[in-house]
This record gives C-alpha cells, structure tokens and sequence, in this order.
C-alpha cells in the first residue's frame, strides 16, 4: 500500500488570509459608516429644503412666516402649521421665528455623529440649508 502525501493549509497561511479578510472588512465598514452618515445629512438637507418650500406657500397665502410667535416649535407643529407629513425618529426638529419676516428651522440627528442641519428664510442656495455643526 502507498501513502499519498496530504495536502493542507499551513498555520501561517490562515492567519495571512485572516487579517486580509478583516482589513478588507474594516476598510469596507468605515466606508459604509461615511457614506450612510452622508446620507443622513442629505435626507436632512432634502427634509429642511421642503419646509422651506411649505413656508413660502404659507407666507403667500397668510402674508407672514410661520412660526410667529416666539414659541419653538416641534415636528408635529411644523406639520399642522405647513400641513407636512414629516416623520423620521432618527431626527429632532425645530423650527423658531418670532416676528414673521425671519425663521429658523433645525433638524439635528439624534445618534452619532450627532450633526445638525438648519434652514432660515433665505433663498435655498449652497449654503441653505447647510449642516452647521459636527457634520460628517
């Protein structure tokens, strides 16, 4: 009878395609991490662009911003009041204005990185409404 020589992976070899695989999966988690948080702030910037749009609908149609009473207001406010359907839990929403010719309305993500997006009564450009603090 003859004996064939087994073949078989070496220790070292495992242990060279281990940390290939988990470098591999640090590089792709990091960059899934990035883009997702991105996306938060896109979807905010989306959100706060059309309260923005409901307000001018309100200032024509009342003469004056909302809000207008000193009072902050909540996302169920800003939905009554601009007759929005906005509801992500991810988010904190704000909006303040007390005079109504200015206005202000923030949404800040409530995990980590913890960024805020805010809008105010000017016209929607590069810089409004634009991530004001820990943006990603």
């Amino acid at each position: 009878m003859v004996l064939k020589a087994q073949k078989a992976f070496t220790l070292m070899e495992i242990m060279v395609v281990a940390m290939i695989v988990s470098t591999l999966a640090v590089m792709a988690l990091v960059s899934y991490t990035k883009t997702m948080n991105l996306a938060y702030v896109n979807d905010a910037v989306r959100q706060l662009t059309l309260i923005h749009g409901a307000n001018q609908v309100y200032k024509i149609k009342r003469g004056e911003y909302w809000p207008n009473n000193g009072v902050p207001a909540t996302v169920s406010d800003i939905n009554t009041n601009l007759q929005l359907s906005l509801n992500n839990p991810q988010f904190s929403f704000s909006c303040a204005g007390s005079d109504g010719i200015s206005w202000s309305c923030s949404m800040q993500y409530l995990s980590s990185p913890n960024f805020t997006v805010q809008v105010t009564q000017a016209p929607i450009s590069s810089t409004n409404p634009q991530c004001t603090a820990n943006c990603p």
